[in-house]
């Protein structure tokens, strides 16, 4: 039995089809929704008895895995690999067969190369350790942000409250963040060094007494060093 995380949800026709993926990368569809897909009158049914059939052969490449329904209760879900989606299409007669496969193959291929995104975000307890780890960076650059503002003021800036804004958009920026509540585990990780970066950047500059403008800009060019680093963002939003 495997560990599933929903990480896609494709379009076809009228449906939306969730894409599931384990620990190493394979992806999966349930029995259901692919008998919904290629629109047989008892979704689950339908399949099971094409499985029945083709029972050596799909086999190796289904999986079942309890899931809690709305009442509490667990219910097995058969799911089946992208090999086993296309040997069902494959032996198919539904009208909609060939253009299932096609749609299938496109979706999963896209996750597997890459090209289309993965989005397990909230789901993972990767993304929630990244999360919750942020929040508490951010909550210490806060203060460094608040000391740089009330530095700047006294420096003559009349507009020095605007940097707890400029100096968040910085970081989204260069860990392309738009929202930190739906980014990718290894931007808001990204994020988190980067807010680190510019809560040093502000803390050498003010210990140093530099003009504030000249301090914000170190931030910047520190920022932006780290974002260029080859293969350390995950992917856009």
């Amino acid at each position: 039995m495997k560990n599933l995380t929903l990480v896609k949800r494709a379009p076809f026709g009228s449906l939306l089809v969730d894409c599931y993926t384990d620990d190493c990368g394979n992806f999966y569809m349930t029995r259901e929704q692919i008998g919904q897909a290629l629109e047989y009158p008892h979704p689950r049914q339908s399949i099971d008895a094409i499985h029945r059939r083709r029972k050596k052969r799909l086999d190796p490449f289904s999986t079942v895995v309890k899931t809690a329904t709305v009442d509490g209760k667990n219910r097995e879900v058969v799911f089946y690999s992208s090999r086993g989606v296309y040997e069902i299409c494959r032996h198919s007669n539904q009208p909609k067969a060939d253009a299932f496969y096609d749609c299938v193959y496109e979706v999963l291929e896209g996750l597997r190369l890459g090209y289309l995104e993965l989005q397990a975000h909230k789901t993972t307890p990767l993304w929630k350790a990244a999360r919750a780890s942020g929040i508490e960076t951010r909550k210490a650059e806060g203060q460094t942000i608040k000391q740089f503002v009330e530095y700047a003021r006294a420096q003559g800036s009349g507009h020095a409250d605007r940097y707890y804004t400029s100096l968040s958009m910085l970081a989204n920026k260069a860990a392309e963040v738009e929202n930190r509540n739906q980014a990718y585990a290894g931007n808001l990780a990204l994020l988190q060094i980067v807010e680190r970066v510019i809560d040093a950047a502000l803390i050498e500059g003010m210990a140093e007494g530099l003009p504030y403008k000249e301090i914000y800009q170190k931030c910047a060019q520190r920022a932006a060093s780290v974002a260029a680093l080859p293969g350390i963002k995950e992917g856009k939003q």
